[in-house]
C-alpha cells in the first residue's frame, strides 16, 4: 500500500477519533467534552484535520476541503458548547456539529479503504469520488448521521435543552 508516514499517523490518529467519539456517544448520547472520551474525540479530529492538510498526492483537494470544514464544525461546536451564542439553542448546534465530525471521519475514511482494500484489486479503481459504491456508502453514512442526529435532539429535548 503506497501511504505515506504522515498518512499512516493521521490514519491512526483517526481511528483514535472513531473509537473514543463512538464510546463517548454510546456512554453519553452526545459530545460534551466536559467527558474525557469526547474531549479525546475533538482533539483526535483536529489532529487528524490538520493532518490531512499536508497529506498532497494531487493537489488540493476535496479531502483538503473536507479537513477544513470539520476544523470550522469543531469550532462552532466548541462555541455552543460554552454557550456563548444562540441561548437555547446551543445544544442542539453543539450536537449537531459534534455528529457531523463522524459523517467527515467516514467519508474519507470509506473512500481509503475501498481504494486500497483488497491489496492488488482495490474495490473501486478510479480516482472520482462519484463512484456508484462510494456513492452509496456516502449516502448511508448521510442517513445515519440523520436518523443519529435526530435521536440526539429528541434526548436534548427530554432533558430540557
Amino acid at each position: 500500500m503506497d501511504i505515506s508516514f504522515i498518512g499512516w499517523i493521521h490514519t491512526l490518529i483517526a481511528l483514535v477519533a472513531i473509537g473514543s467519539g463512538g464510546y463517548s456517544l454510546k456512554k453519553h448520547t452526545i459530545i460534551e467534552t466536559k467527558n474525557f472520551s469526547a474531549k479525546v474525540f475533538v482533539v483526535t479530529t483536529v489532529i487528524a484535520a490538520l493532518t490531512a492538510l499536508l497529506i498532497y498526492k494531487r493537489g488540493f483537494g476535496v479531502g483538503h476541503l473536507l479537513a477544513i470544514v470539520t476544523l470550522l464544525a469543531v469550532i462552532f461546536g466548541y462555541i455552543n458548547e460554552k454557550g456563548l451564542f444562540f441561548g437555547f439553542l446551543a445544544p442542539y448546534f453543539q450536537t449537531i456539529s459534534y455528529s457531523a465530525l463522524f459523517l467527515f471521519h467516514m467519508i474519507p475514511g470509506a473512500t481509503e479503504v475501498l481504494r486500497r482494500f483488497p491489496p492488488g484489486d482495490p474495490v473501486v479503481i478510479d480516482s472520482n469520488v462519484d463512484h456508484p459504491i462510494l456513492i452509496s456508502f456516502y449516502i448511508t453514512f448521510f442517513i445515519s448521521y440523520l436518523i443519529i442526529t435526530t435521536n440526539q435532539i429528541m434526548w436534548l429535548k427530554k432533558r430540557g435543552g
